[in-house]
């Protein structure tokens, strides 16, 4: 097992072309190492990474970008693998952006962007406390007292264990004297504090500073959080008459005018209702309600009769007759129209942009563009375009009303449900009469002017007219005149089932004339605009709010974040966190959404968002909750030797609270005996949790948030059960709670990390968490009493159960002593039911007579019975076996790192690909014959039968810790694929050592949990630390490694490796075995990667020696086929064969010595009966080829026809090679052939391409004119240093044309004629055709094609020409720079590059 220790956490994060990271969660822990790769996509590319990252010590500024520079792992190459390690050490939220620059003109792709957050510590006495280990209970200020009695009720939290304390706000309240209907956001409540501001903050501090302090120093061992209220203050806050702009008015939101005309009707009607004076149909309405239908009936009331006198629509609509009066005073027909051609009215129509809504939004406000209409409207008579109008005017208005009614529709039914929630339903807060102090719905806006103009009861409406509604006639003017719209403020609130982050007082949603709103009609709503320069003052007051706060807490809960501005909850969060570096920040979300708390959390860099249990409705709704927010699954993937984990996204951390401070508590919404059994479970997650005060002590409703005037017992050994005047261990759930919330610290500071929820029936559930270095287990079994659950059914017994190890202790056994609720209250103390619980802690459970263990099936069982509401917590412990075979398998792991450094000097290239790698048509005879690759069920076959088969797959499963892929589930079952592996390395001799080791590996690995198997599997994987993926394409060919004759041992008895056939395969598994295995192109195209640079000289040795055995027409083959039928089709293959020999004397110090080896000759001649062999030196091979191509090859291929290709064409075996002297290039090729790599043999009769190559490259290939110019080059320097014997080619009058001189001739006409000019260019300069030129600026891509336009076709094989010519020799650096970025732009796609330019 993988053991934790001092090493810095590593994790890496991949950059990838994803357009979502933002909507993705990436945490990390204080002081991980964060490591930043490039993805796949993105390589050789130009990558520039920037974020506003800053260490400590620096200041933090949002809009301040660095760009990181990267560490290459290969200096010499410029956009090679690369990487950056930054150490994380500030918490906080962190944007970051990444893009690549396509090409020399800093063209920037995509941008992608994202955040990361570390996490904060704190801490707690003398213990580093993370979000994890936060145990938290809300207080209730008011419940709390004067501060000088505050002691010894919090000493009630700290000794039920928690170790943080969340304060409702402390700031001066209002009249309605709830702590979230803020008066002055820089006081805090003199009630509480005293009214010496100085004095009450000074207090505050000392009471906080003290109780941080260890119990032992005689603190608490608590921090303090607080809530933060951005969205809205107090109707009366003082500094609203000063600036009265903070809030949404009349003035700056004028679209509220008819939302306030309805609201100020509504509440004359409350006035009159509570005055009685309100009668209808003789029926006289009363102030009390004592149903659904007396509220219907008071509702249709108000909207059937007095909305029709407040004229709502005046706001919407036009002045029809107004906009006729106006337009025909302005218009004048035009005369220039003959009278025969004036159009008709019906035939003519207006665009409703000629509506233009009033800025004021008064009646009648919204107006017809006069002079747009007139102008549109020239053509007509008067007669005609003023009916045109009315029309027009009056269709638009009939729109209107609709819409209105729609909207009074919505108010109706949200009055009435508002009604009905409040006064009627027995759930509600039974308001009572209807009177001035409690009206009949809370009004939705509020006048904050120093003097407020109490016109209400002055308003009335005229409304004597209507039959059945009587009250006193009076007629006055329209409240709008009688307030300075300045003072008139919206007030806050939520809208039910809404998306929360949408703004309700938007002009288009009409929340506020609709109803829709819940409102809080103590507090108006704050506008921040879109940056603080939108109200400069707002901002900058809560600034200072936010900086006192964050200096004196610990941690801040932003209130109703969901509805708090996302840039205004950012910028706050950060001056908070320029304030207190190590701040927690905790919210409340409701979005119904977790890629919308995502974006807030990223947003804000919120640290934990708050969930509540007693939101649930059943054991399997709760236990959901503790699977999606527990932690880690058990067994998960922690680590990877020599590998770091890749940083994922993550799900948002949680405080998950057994109760809010606003919401039901058990014995209202569950039962009261839900509540240990829920925090029970609660404890167990890897997360924060918490409740609020009353819930221990099992208060059958929460405390009221506002204006509450009970207080809370403080502590009191003392105190018999039911005591008013205090409370102790024998209160409530007080005792077990003090003991979970241990655990729970316990879980968090030993690394129980991991976690398994098991729903185990109806009402019971068990959650455990796991060390998964020590393999403890702590396990919760609890029995949920959800609402209408029967108490009476008793005792259940849960089983068998599978569990780990041994029991060690009952840490905890609590159940209610009976199920008698003996309810007690008091008008000035907080006060529960006397309901008494039986505990018992930390003893044997041999003394548990519940807990029965038996044996299945070789297996410990466990059966245990439970009681409703009970909860019993236990802890398990390893058998000392499963850490003896565990502690085995490090002992042998550390043995096969002495055998590997032992042995792994003596594996040859082939055992290593023996070991790694193995395809199954690899795998097909000899040894080998039906081994094939590993099969796992559900997934298929491995790639590879070495451990290379099963790497990729595994770090697929860590990179997502799929517990549940197949792979997983199979070495659970059972122990085949570790024999697999052993079996397959037992099949050489070399790699025995590796079976050997797996063989007692198997021996403890197969006696450890089942669970953990997985990890274990992949944390102590050998195979990483033995990868070299370039030798999964060098090993035997499996149907020939037994053969006979002397042309095998000819190839390799020299190494001394016996009768097997050794070679590069040009693809798995494609080409994987037998005479398709092996091609001349692919060979020494990938020679350098695969052999030359991991320093494989020996093996590339023997590869250029085996192809250089079977040359022939000054060839090397393209289809080698072990020698024996080899093709030589191609003309490219022996350009890359020389390019690789002048590769290996120039990478290998002693390189210069093949030239010298001995090579066999197996066709010295083109006679293909001739079966003689000649040993020649490998120079004179070489000077054989180039004078071939010198004297020029033409020959037709041995055994044309279709026995060896059965779609080529005659022609198509026809093989022409020729060396122009004037140019010094390569021509070849028909165009019915294929001899470069880039030609597509057409198959299909239907498509009619048949022995067509697709895209014939006929003439002289830029990539083998780039081939000849490196090798000339490279003869010409070998021969003057006295290496090769041969100065150059004999021409056919005796005469040497030397290396050099064909170099130099190269060099002279390459731009002349594989440059195509910009238009800039003198033209005749070079060599072009004008008429098949479509894209200049670029290089051919061949020279004298038959087909003529495939000279001019961009592809990218001018880049081998680059890469093996020194660039300045052959290339103008400017004019190649525009080659490739015409490549880069064109050509290159997310996998590679295309190989033809799609114009």
């Amino acid at each position: 097992m993988a053991k934790s220790n001092n090493t810095p956490i590593i994790r890496e994060f991949i950059l990838r072309a994803d357009s979502q990271l933002q909507h993705q969660l990436f945490l990390l822990k204080p002081g991980t190492i964060l490591r930043l790769v490039p993805g796949n996509e993105f390589r050789g590319l130009d990558v520039h990474f920037k974020w506003n990252y800053a260490d400590e010590g620096h200041t933090f500024d949002r809009q301040s970008f660095t760009e990181l520079t990267w560490q290459f792992v290969d200096p010499s190459c410029k956009y090679g693998d690369r990487f950056v390690e930054v150490p994380m050490n500030r918490p906080g939220n962190f944007d970051f952006r990444f893009w690549t620059v396509r090409d020399t003109r800093q063209t920037i792709s995509q941008e992608y962007s994202g955040v990361f957050i570390v996490e904060p510590t704190i801490t707690i006495g003398d213990r580093i406390v993370t979000i994890g280990g936060l145990t938290v209970q809300t207080l209730v200020p008011t419940c709390l007292g004067p501060i000088e009695e505050w002691w010894d009720r919090i000493l009630v939290t700290a000794n039920a264990g928690f170790n943080a304390v969340h304060f409702c706000p402390l700031q001066e309240m209002g009249s309605s004297r709830s702590p979230y209907s803020i008066r002055d956001q820089l006081r805090l409540e003199p009630s509480t504090f005293g009214c010496d501001q100085q004095h009450a903050k000074k207090l505050l501090k000392q009471f906080m500073d003290k109780a941080r302090q260890p119990r032992a120093d005689g603190g608490l061992d608590l921090v303090f959080l607080i809530d933060v209220v951005y969205n809205h203050t107090s109707k009366e806050a003082p500094w609203l008459v000063d600036h009265p702009e903070a809030g949404y008015s009349l003035s700056n939101t004028p679209h509220l005018k008819p939302a306030y005309v309805l609201d100020c009707a509504i509440q004359w009607f409350s006035r009159k209702l509570d005055s009685g004076l309100i009668t209808f149909d003789d029926h006289h309405i009363s102030a009390i309600l004592h149903s659904e239908s007396e509220a219907k009936f008071i509702v249709d009331v108000f909207f059937d009769t007095v909305t029709e006198y407040i004229r709502l629509w005046e706001f919407f609509v036009v002045d029809v007759e107004d906009a006729l009066l106006e337009f025909k005073s302005i218009f004048v027909p035009n005369s220039s129209f003959p009278e025969n051609t004036v159009a008709r009215s019906q035939d003519v129509r207006l665009d409703s942009s000629m509506i233009v809504a009033g800025k004021s939004y008064d009646r009648f406000s919204t107006r017809l563009d006069i002079k747009a209409a007139a102008a549109a409207l020239s053509h007509l008579s008067l007669t005609n375009a003023m009916a045109v109008i009315r029309k027009f005017l009056e269709q638009f208005n009939l729109e209107q009303y609709i819409r209105l009614d729609e909207d009074m529709t919505v108010a109706r039914e949200a009055m009435f449900h508002t009604i009905v929630w409040e006064r009627v339903n027995l759930r509600g807060p039974r308001k009572g009469r209807i009177s001035r102090e409690n009206p009949l719905v809370n009004p939705y806006f509020a006048c904050v002017s120093a003097e407020d103009p109490s016109f209400i009861d002055d308003i009335c409406i005229n409304v004597s007219s209507h039959r059945s509604f009587r009250i006193p006639p009076s007629d006055v003017p329209c409240p709008l005149n009688l307030v300075d719209s300045r003072y008139i403020l919206a007030c806050n609130g939520w809208v039910w089932s809404a998306d929360p982050a949408r703004d309700f007082i938007s002009e288009e949603k009409r929340s506020y004339l609709r109803r829709e709103i819940v409102i809080w009609g103590d507090s108006v709503k704050l506008r921040y605009g879109d940056k603080p320069d939108d109200n400069p003052w707002l901002w900058e007051h809560m600034f200072t709010y936010t900086k006192e706060m964050a200096g004196m807490f610990s941690g801040l809960r932003i209130d109703n974040c969901h509805s708090t501005p996302k840039h205004v909850g950012q910028a706050m969060m950060d001056t908070a966190r320029a304030a207190n570096p190590n701040l927690i920040v905790l919210a409340e979300l409701f979005t119904q959404s977790e890629e919308v708390d995502i974006i807030y959390t990223n947003t804000l860099g919120i640290d934990s968002l708050l969930h509540e249990c007693m939101s649930t409705h059943s054991a399997g709704d709760y236990s959901r909750i503790l699977h999606r927010f527990g932690g880690l699954p058990v067994g998960s993937f922690s680590s990877l030797p020599h590998h770091a984990l890749p940083l994922l996204s993550a799900v948002p951390r949680i405080t998950l609270l057994a109760a809010s401070h606003d919401n039901e508590f058990p014995a209202t919404k569950h039962t009261v005996f839900n509540s240990l059994p829920l925090f029970a479970l609660s404890a167990m997650i890897h997360n924060g949790i918490g409740s609020t005060r009353g819930f221990e002590e099992l208060f059958q409703a929460n405390l009221s948030v506002v204006n509450e005037k009970r207080k809370y017992r403080p502590w009191k050994d003392s105190a018999a059960p039911g005591d008013i005047n205090g409370v102790n261990f024998n209160t409530g759930i007080l005792k077990p709670t003090q003991k979970l919330n241990s655990v729970h610290k316990w879980l968090e500071d030993d690394g129980f990390s991991e976690i398994y929820v098991d729903h185990l029936d109806d009402q019971c559930v068990s959650v455990t968490r796991r060390n998964p270095d020590t393999l403890e287990e702590i396990s919760v079994f609890a029995y949920l009493v959800y609402h209408n659950h029967d108490l009476h059914v008793g005792r259940k017994t849960l089983g068998p159960l599978a569990y780990s190890g041994k029991i060690d202790t009952v840490l905890l056994r609590a159940l209610p002593k009976d199920y008698t609720v003996d309810v007690l209250s008091h008008e000035d103390v907080a006060v529960g039911p006397n309901i008494q619980y039986d505990v018992e802690e930390d003893y044997s459970p041999l003394s548990l007579d519940t807990i029965r263990i038996s044996i299945e099936n070789g297996h410990p069982r466990m059966h245990i019975d439970l009681e409703p509401g009970e909860v019993v917590c236990l802890k398990f412990c390893p058998e000392k076996k499963v850490i003896d075979h565990l502690a085995r398998i490090d002992h042998t792991l550390a043995t096969l790192e002495a055998s590997i450094a032992k042995y792994l000097p003596q594996l040859t290239a082939v055992d290593m690909n023996h070991v790694l790698f193995r395809c199954v048509r690899e795998n097909e005879s000899g040894p080998y014959k039906n081994d094939g690759a590993y099969i796992v069920p559900g997934l298929g076959s491995l790639k590879y039968a070495g451990v290379a088969g099963v790497i990729p797959v595994i770090e697929d499963i860590v990179a997502g810790n799929q517990l549940g892929h197949p792979l997983c589930d199979n070495i659970r079952s059972g122990d085949w694929l570790l024999s697999f592996i052993s079996n397959h390395m037992r099949k050489r001799e070399n790699t025995m050592f590796l079976s050997s080791v797996l063989d007692e590996i198997l021996k403890g690995y197969q006696h450890i949990p089942i669970n953990i198997k997985p990890k274990v599997f992949v944390e102590e994987s050998f195979g990483r630390r033995l990868a070299l993926a370039s030798l999964q394409f060098y090993g035997i060919d499996a149907p020939y490694n037994q053969i006979d004759g002397d042309f095998a041992l000819l190839i390799c008895s020299s190494e001394n490796i016996g009768k097997e056939i050794i070679s590069l395969s040009a693809g798995l598994p494609h080409f994987a075995a037998g005479w398709m295995r092996c091609w001349g192109r692919d060979t020494f195209i990938a020679l350098r990667g695969c052999l030359l640079i991991p320093h494989l000289f020996t093996e590339a040795k023997q590869m250029i020696l085996a192809f250089a055995s079977v040359v022939r027409h000054g060839l090397v083959p393209n289809l080698y086929d072990n020698g024996n039928n080899p093709r030589y089709n191609c003309r490219d293959a022996t350009w890359f064969f020389l390019q690789s020999i002048k590769d290996f004397t120039t990478m290998n110090k002693d390189g210069i010595s093949l030239l010298q080896e001995i090579v066999t000759r197996k066709y010295p001649t083109d006679n293909p009966s001739d079966k003689s062999t000649l040993d020649m030196p490998l120079s004179d091979v070489i000077q054989e080829i180039i004078q071939r191509h010198a004297d020029g090859i033409s020959f037709r291929e041995w055994n044309a026809g279709s026995s060896i290709d059965q779609d080529m064409t005659e022609k198509g075996f026809d093989v022409d090679v020729i060396v122009k002297r004037e140019t010094g290039f390569i021509f070849g090729g028909n165009q019915y052939n294929c001899g470069t790599w880039m030609d597509k043999m057409g198959s299909s009769f239907l498509g009619g391409n048949k022995g067509i190559p697709a895209t014939s490259r006929d003439g002289a290939d830029v990539e083998i004119v780039g081939l000849c110019k490196s090798v000339v080059s490279w003869l010409s320097k070998l021969f003057k240093q006295g290496h090769f014997p041969y100065a150059g080619v004999t021409e056919s009058n005796g005469s040497t044309w030397t290396y050099e001189n064909w170099s130099n001739t190269i060099q002279g006409n390459f731009e002349k004629y594989f440059w195509i000019p910009f238009e800039s260019e003198p033209q005749d300069n070079f060599v072009i055709d004008s008429k098949l030129v479509h894209r200049r600026g670029i290089y051919k891509d061949v020279l004298g094609s038959t087909l003529g336009y495939s000279d001019y076709q961009l592809r990218p094989n001018v880049a081998v020409a680059m890469t093996v010519s020194p660039v300045a020799e052959l290339f103008t650096r400017e004019r190649a720079e525009h080659h490739l970025a015409a490549c880069d732009r064109l050509l290159l796609g997310g996998m590679g590059m295309r190989t033809l330019d799609p114009a």
